[in-house]
């Protein structure tokens, strides 16, 4: 009996061993490094594995900003196809907003993609943040921060996030990069907040 019982506990450790040597992964440079099947917080193209709302979503990114969440305009359909070029048939469900005054650039979409339009729907979403960057026209103070804006994806889910409520005089006074880190920073309150829903 002991000697049986001695053979089971080797083939348990075997098995063991051999499902630690799975989960490591050897890098160019010869070092290991150790995966674990939790979603790490960078975001990422494989499906989440729950429904996420994204009015839970929503809330939770204007709670982060608080007095700072300045978008106040809902956008439909329509809009987000003329004003954003994001077509209608890339998402089945979304929810958008931009100010009502111009001069303010805070902006927030989020997407649940239609099915198998995930990848079109972030092409058209990064397109429309090379347009911010490049092409549109910004007053001085929207310039570095529309450089800061991200494009950010979990599965089928999409997020495009300009927010903050703008750059400090202190900050400006510094130079473009101060400007653009603080821009970076105030980008990542509400990317933090969106990508806790999928860890």
């Amino acid at each position: 009996m002991k000697k049986y019982f001695g053979l089971v506990l080797a083939t348990v450790c075997v098995i063991g061993l051999v499902g630690v040597a799975a989960c490591n992964k050897k890098d160019d440079n010869g070092t290991t490094t150790t995966t674990t099947a939790a979603t790490t917080e960078a975001p990422t193209t494989e499906a989440p594995k729950k429904d996420v709302s994204l009015t839970e979503v929503h809330e939770a990114v204007k709670a982060a900003y608080g007095e700072m969440y300045f978008p106040n305009m809902p956008l439909d359909a329509e809009l987000l196809a003329n004003l954003k070029t994001i077509p209608a048939d890339l998402y089945s469900e979304f929810i958008a907003e931009m100010p009502m005054i111009s001069a303010n650039a805070d902006e927030f979409m989020a997407f649940k993609a239609a099915e198998g339009k995930a990848d079109d729907l972030e092409k058209a979403l990064n397109a429309y943040k090379d347009y911010l960057i490049n092409e549109s026209f910004q007053y001085p103070a929207n310039k570095v921060r529309v450089q800061a804006s991200e494009v950010i994806r979990h599965g089928d889910y999409m997020f495009f996030v300009l927010l903050g409520g703008g750059i400090s005089m202190e900050t400006e006074a510094l130079g473009e990069e101060a400007m653009l880190a603080e821009a970076k920073a105030q980008v990542k309150v509400g990317v933090d907040a969106i990508n806790a829903f999928f860890n």
